[in-house]
C-alpha cells in the first residue's frame, strides 16, 4: 500500500515539474488576427490594418491613464517625431497584427513611453507602448471614454525586437529610445 502512495506521489511531481519546465516560454493570451473584437475590436483592426500615415510620440515619463487620448493632453506628450507615411504604417501594422508579436502580459507599472497614431483616412488608433514592463495598449481614438475597449497586452521577444527597432528608427535623435534594448526585461 506505501509503494502503490508512493509511486503515485512520484509520478504526480514528475508530471509537475515536466509541465514546469516543458511548457512554452512565450505564450499568445490574444491575438490582433485570431479575436480582434475581445483585444481591441474589430475597427481597430481595421484602422490598423489599412493605415497610410503614423505619427510617433515620446512621452513623459509618468503614468499616462489620466491624459488619454493625447489629443487633449499635449502636456502628456514629451516629444514628437516625424509623421511617418504608407510604407512605415504598413511595416508597423504588419507587427501589430501579427499574433507572434503578443506574448505574457506582465502585470506591472503600464507607464508608456512610447506612442504610435495610425491614421486611416480620418480614422485614427493609437498605440501605447511601455518598454519597462513590456505591454501595449491599442485604443480607438474616436470612441467615448466609456465605450473605450483595449486591454494592456504583453509583448513577446519578437514582437518587441521589432517595435524596438521601428520606434529607433523614427526617433533616432532621442537617447532614452536608442538604449532601448530588445530584450525582454526580467
Amino acid at each position: 500500500m506505501k509503494k502503490k502512495l508512493l509511486a503515485s506521489a512520484l509520478i504526480g511531481i514528475v508530471i509537475f515539474f515536466s509541465y514546469l519546465f516543458l511548457r512554452p516560454k512565450t505564450r499568445v493570451l490574444y491575438s490582433a488576427h485570431a479575436a480582434p473584437s475581445h483585444y481591441c475590436g474589430d475597427k481597430v483592426i481595421s484602422i490598423v490594418d489599412g493605415a497610410t500615415r503614423v505619427e510617433v510620440f515620446r512621452l513623459k515619463d509618468h503614468l499616462l491613464s489620466n491624459y488619454y487620448p493625447l489629443a487633449k493632453h499635449k502636456e502628456a506628450i514629451d516629444y514628437a517625431g516625424k509623421p511617418q507615411g504608407k510604407e512605415f504604417a504598413s511595416r508597423l501594422s504588419d507587427v501589430l497584427l501579427k499574433p507572434t508579436t503578443y506574448g505574457i502580459q506582465n502585470w506591472a507599472c503600464f507607464s508608456p513611453g512610447v506612442a504610435f497614431r495610425l491614421w486611416r483616412n480620418k480614422q485614427s488608433a493609437t498605440v501605447l507602448i511601455c518598454f519597462h514592463c513590456n505591454n501595449l495598449l491599442l485604443l480607438d481614438d474616436a470612441a467615448k471614454a466609456s465605450d473605450k475597449k483595449g486591454y494592456t497586452q504583453g509583448i513577446s521577444s519578437e514582437g518587441r525586437a521589432a517595435l524596438v527597432q521601428l520606434v529607433k528608427e523614427v526617433l533616432p535623435d532621442d537617447a532614452v529610445i536608442q538604449s532601448l534594448s530588445a530584450d525582454v526585461p526580467k
